[in-house]
C-alpha cells in the first residue's frame, strides 16, 4: 500500500534518454523540459559544444532546474577554445577524465527532482559564432501514474 506523498526512492529506477538538437550559433542556452516524473535525477549528459567559428574560448555547463530554482551546475571546466570544439560530458559519480572524444568535465550528484523540472546545457564566455551542437542527457527516477478512480 502506498502512501501519499511517499516518493520511494528505494523501489527500482526507470529512465530515459533526451535527445538534444543543435542550437542556432550564439544561443547560450538550451533548456529542456522533464515533465511526467514522480522524480527524477540527472545521470549523464553530452553535448558539442563547437566553437571553430568563434574568435573567443568558451566553457561548457549542465545544469538541473526545479520551477525557478537552479539545483545545480556542472562546469564549466572543459572549455573550446577559439576555432576548436569539444565534446562536453557529464556524469554521476564520475570523476574528471579526458580522451580523445570525451572530457568528463563534472560529476553529477544524485539530486532528485520531485515532479517537472527541466535540464539546461549550455555555454559561458564564447561569441556568436559558437554553437551548441547535438547531444543527449538520461534521467532516471520513477514515471508519474495515473491513479485509477
Amino acid at each position: 500500500m502506498r502512501e501519499e506523498g511517499y516518493i520511494g526512492f528505494g523501489q527500482g529506477f526507470e529512465s530515459e534518454v533526451f535527445p538534444t538538437l543543435i542550437q542556432p550559433a550564439g544561443t547560450t542556452t538550451l533548456i529542456t523540459p522533464v515533465t511526467g516524473w514522480e522524480w527524477w535525477s540527472l545521470a549523464t549528459a553530452r553535448f558539442l559544444l563547437n566553437n571553430t567559428g568563434g574568435a573567443v574560448t568558451a566553457g561548457a555547463f549542465v545544469s538541473v532546474q526545479y520551477g525557478n530554482i537552479i539545483v545545480f551546475t556542472g562546469g564549466p571546466s572543459l572549455v573550446a577554445v577559439a576555432g576548436a570544439s569539444q565534446i562536453a560530458s557529464f556524469g554521476m559519480l564520475c570523476s574528471g577524465t579526458t580522451g580523445v572524444s570525451l572530457a568528463v568535465v563534472a560529476s553529477l550528484p544524485f539530486a532528485p527532482v520531485i515532479g517537472e523540472g527541466a535540464v539546461i546545457f549550455g555555454f559561458s564566455g564564447g561569441d556568436g559564432a559558437t554553437v551548441i551542437g547535438n547531444g543527449n542527457f538520461i534521467i532516471i527516477g520513477k514515471r508519474r501514474r495515473n491513479k485509477a478512480k
